[in-house]
């Protein structure tokens, strides 16, 4: 089962519901900061070991611990069922009699809005926890990380001092120090800095003609300068290069914010505020909220008017896309404690099972919405292992244990290699052996379907061109107030076009791959990825990078509620193996002079079977063989010469890349190699 946040503007036709919108997320937030300033002089002891003990079985006891909360705001313990809480909640009663932080709350709020109160309360505190736990550990860590450093760069620390004292006296360069003429003039004029590894104690300046060639080069005068200096210098550019590392990985003098021994900042705890930090108000299901029909557009909640009075509204709203396609089912559905009573084809599956859980209120400057959280009921997937299994365990560890456990049974997998040029390439296999490939360009339709209704996915050079449009309107809009937004429509437009390439770039790719019967969808893992955008105009490394991250990751959210699981391989060597006999090939070019091998050539071409296929597509076949352990064992024997071992066979890439060469030079190439 999975949960979404669908969203509806609300229609505020009546002054009275305006006020009481905002009366009830004012009074939300000035309670909600009461409670948690209270909540926490009970963790830090103000109330004793009982305040202390209340703390604990809320903390303990997650969700259902809420309920400790509204015990000690009675006059008494009896009633009690759980006989720990009830000891808990009595020794807390006659010690220090009813929490009235909590119970002035209660009875501000009524009672539909209190259970989710509490939970909302305790969720701000958890996460403010989870977050300073997972801080000391990174902390303990990072400390032992710099111990370790500092004992095998000895020599460095031994300088350090000098170094310290010369940026205490001329203030810290930042990220910027090959351009500082200063940190020049320093190394300049100590020698000694050039013997911190024991060498002679001489530095070799530049000549008047050098320094004079720099000069002319203006805007890149110094960083020409420290280049000169440091060919000449090795010891002082390797000492150059070792203080970069200390002063990025440790001192990081650079961050405004950051622990004072370097680390990044504590995490601090941030108090609800209406119009600062906002915590909105939740409707609990059939109780703060009831009679919601999408249909109608209308919905009924209890809001907090401003003469105190709690009131029932019936609200109008436009509800997007995804909520407007809610419609009741023929037959209700139960799976566990919920029943699905609605059924919606916005996930991506005809006819799925999802229920209205919660609302929550926000009011924006723009407006005020409705914040649905829908249960969607998951259709069965024929992968019986677990998203959150394979993301512990790993991919291939997952694949074996599906193999295992239905030896008989084939494994449909779909590999998706993305790509820049175009968006990716797909294809689906049986037990590795491939029946359906594609490439997936920026407009999407499956087979059959009518190409009216195709999904535009923007690409990344479109995305590209806004970014490079806000960088330049910014620049001519100069400098902003702090706190002040700058050309706040054109990032929101970047923004929205960067989700919205990802969403629908994973929908296509889920629909392709359950249009041909797949359970897995295959992605390259992105570690020690080297992206190969650097040739495209306008799309640079950071841009390609978040957007294979921001795809695998909302892949990996949403599989499970279209049935399908996402699996990431290691893509090493996939796109110079050829997919269909495992001996190495060659990336190439089609140029007007003629072919050529190029090592980001979009062809591939296998001398030894003679296959010639689009390169990504060859990548995206390797990458089934990969989880299911079939793909050759590659292993780099050295890079100069360049020479491969592939399934124990001894390859020297030069002369193979010669011999590839001299084959596609014999073949009469047309307009593609297909």
């Amino acid at each position: 089962m999975g949960v979404k946040a669908w969203k509806a503007k609300i229609i505020v036709a009546d002054p009275d519901l305006a006020a009481a919108l905002d009366h009830t997320v004012r009074q939300w937030n000035l309670w909600a900061e009461q409670a948690c300033i209270a909540i926490m002089r009970l963790r830090r002891g103000d109330y004793g070991d009982e305040g202390q003990a209340v703390w604990r079985f809320l903390s303990e006891k997650g969700t259902f611990g809420t309920s400790i909360l509204d015990k000690i705001t009675r006059v008494t313990g009896r009633g009690i069922k759980n006989d720990e809480e009830r000891t808990i909640a009595s020794n807390f009663l006659s010690r220090h009699g009813p929490f009235e932080p909590l119970r002035a709350a209660r009875d501000a709020l009524g009672p539909n809005f209190w259970y989710q109160f509490q939970r909302a309360v305790r969720e701000r505190i958890e996460s403010h926890d989870a977050k300073l736990r997972q801080w000391r550990e990174d902390h303990a860590e990072w400390i032992e990380t710099r111990r370790t450093w500092e004992e095998e760069h000895r020599a460095y620390m031994n300088v350090r001092p000098v170094i310290e004292a010369f940026e205490a006296a001329e203030g810290q360069s930042g990220r910027r120090r090959g351009r500082w003429r200063r940190w020049l003039d320093f190394l300049s004029s100590h020698p000694e800095l050039a013997a911190w590894r024991g060498g002679p104690a001489t530095i070799v300046p530049l000549s008047k003609e050098e320094l004079a060639a720099c000069r002319r080069r203006r805007r890149r005068a110094v960083a020409e300068q420290a280049r000169l200096f440091f060919e000449k210098n090795p010891e002082l550019r390797a000492l150059n290069r070792e203080h970069d590392e200390y002063q990025e990985k440790f001192a990081r003098p650079w961050a405004k914010r950051r622990n004072p021994d370097g680390f990044r900042h504590r995490p601090t705890f941030t108090l609800p505020h209406p119009d600062s930090h906002p915590d909105w108000p939740r409707f609990k299901g059939n109780a703060g909220w009831r009679d919601l029909s999408v249909p109608d557009r209308t919905v009924s909640l209890e809001l907090l008017c401003p003469d105190g009075s709690r009131r029932w509204f019936n609200v109008r709203f436009v509800p997007d896309p995804r909520l407007a396609s809610l419609r009741p089912a023929t037959q209700p559905v139960r799976q566990g404690n919920t029943t699905y009573h609605y059924v919606s084809d916005a996930i991506g599956v005809a006819e799925q099972p999802v229920q209205p859980q919660g609302i929550k209120l926000i009011l924006r400057p723009d407006g005020a919405y409705l914040s649905v959280s829908v249960s969607v009921l998951a259709p069965p997937c024929g992968f019986d292992v677990r998203q959150s299994a394979i993301e512990k365990y790993g991919s291939i560890w997952a694949c074996r244990k599906y193999k295992q456990d239905h030896p008989d049974r084939p494994l449909v997998t779909c590999a998706v290699d993305l790509a820049v040029r175009h968006n990716g390439a797909l294809t689906v296999a049986r037990d590795g052996e491939v029946f359906a490939r594609r490439l997936l360009h920026n407009r999407f339709f499956l087979p059959g379907d009518d190409r009216e209704r195709a999904m535009n996915i923007p690409s990344l050079l479109e995305i590209a061109a806004v970014k490079r449009q806000l960088r330049r309107a910014r620049r001519q809009t100069g400098r902003i107030a702090p706190g002040k937004p700058s050309c706040a429509r054109l990032q929101a437009h970047y923004r929205a076009l960067c989700e919205d390439r990802y969403k629908k770039l994973v929908a296509a790719i889920f629909a392709y791959a359950r249009h041909h019967g797949a359970e897995v969808v295959i992605f390259e893992d992105l570690k020690n990825l080297l992206p190969n955008a650097v040739n495209e105009r306008g799309v640079n490394r950071a841009l390609q990078s978040w957007n294979r991250g921001a795809i695998v990751r909302f892949a990996r959210q949403s599989a499970e509620d279209v049935g399908l699981r996402v699996a990431t391989v290691p893509a090493f060597h996939t796109s110079i193996v050829c997919a269909r006999c495992g001996a190495l090939g060659c990336r190439f070019e089609q140029t007007r002079e003629g072919v050529r091998i190029a090592k980001l050539g979009p062809w591939f071409g296998c001398r030894a079977c003679g296959r010639r296929i689009h390169a990504d597509l060859n990548a995206s076949e390797n990458l089934h063989k990969v989880l299911i352990g079939t793909f050759p064992q590659v292993r780099r024997i050295s890079r100069d010469p360049p020479v491969l071992s592939i399934a124990d066979v001894r390859v020297d890439q030069r002369e193979a890349d010669r011999l590839a060469a001299a084959w596609l030079s014999e073949l009469s190439v047309g307009p593609t190699p297909f």
